[in-house]
């Protein structure tokens, strides 16, 4: 197996970034690491994520708060200075099923052309009812989580998407070095749209699959 590496963009939710990491911290996926970035939060979140997780996890604080995408790229460039197959974003309001990563990376080993990979996305506080299975645009360029508020019942398995949101999405390494890190002109919102674009224009697909799956805090919007 190659290495997983799972980059957490957090600002001011210690504990939901605790809770987020622990999730990683209990994966039946055997290679895992971590990278936390500080988007410079003022509650106490990194030192509570050192005081309980220490070195098993490597932490990265920005100075100022970049929001989303800058938070995101300051761990994707870290990220890739070190060796991986796949890089996995993941909003610090998610918790992860133990077998997300696991069920992720097999998916992506046997669909090489597909270059971000998304799981089924709950409501962290209605977790019966879906987030999205990934996304789509229609004609007037509404974005729209497919499935939206509806529970899992008769989902497809996998599902080819416009887009997949960051808030839980694995890339795969070499393609992100294809097409490139996340758009920083918009701060929070819209940014992993256009990076999956940039994918899809790189000659890779963005899916979702059901038997992956994260709750994510959904009603909490603050990167």
């Amino acid at each position: 197996m190659g290495k997983v590496i799972c980059v957490v963009c957090n600002f001011n939710k210690c504990n939901f970034v605790v809770n987020c990491v622990k999730s990683l911290l209990e994966q039946t996926f055997s290679d895992i690491e971590i990278i936390v970035v500080d988007n410079a939060s003022t509650d106490n979140s990194v030192e509570e994520l050192k005081h309980l997780y220490g070195d098993r996890i490597f932490i990265v604080q920005n100075q100022e708060n970049l929001g989303g995408s800058g938070g995101f790229n300051t761990g994707l460039k870290e990220a890739l200075k070190r060796e991986s197959k796949y890089i996995m974003l993941i909003d610090n309001d998610v918790v992860l099923a133990p077998d997300c990563v696991n069920i992720m990376y097999s998916y992506m080993e046997e669909h090489q052309d597909v270059g971000i990979l998304g799981p089924t996305v709950r409501m962290m506080r209605e977790p019966e009812k879906i987030q999205d299975l990934g996304g789509s645009i229609n004609e007037r360029f509404n974005m729209n989580g497919n499935y939206f508020a509806q529970v899992d019942k008769n989902m497809p398995e996998e599902l080819e998407c416009d887009y997949v949101s960051t808030c839980s999405a694995m890339a795969r390494t070499s393609a992100i070095r294809k097409f490139g890190l996340m758009p920083e002109d918009n701060f929070i919102y819209w940014d992993d749209v256009e990076w999956s674009k940039k994918c899809q224009l790189a000659g890779y697909k963005t899916m979702a699959i059901n038997s992956a799956k994260v709750w994510h805090n959904f009603q909490s919007a603050n990167i």
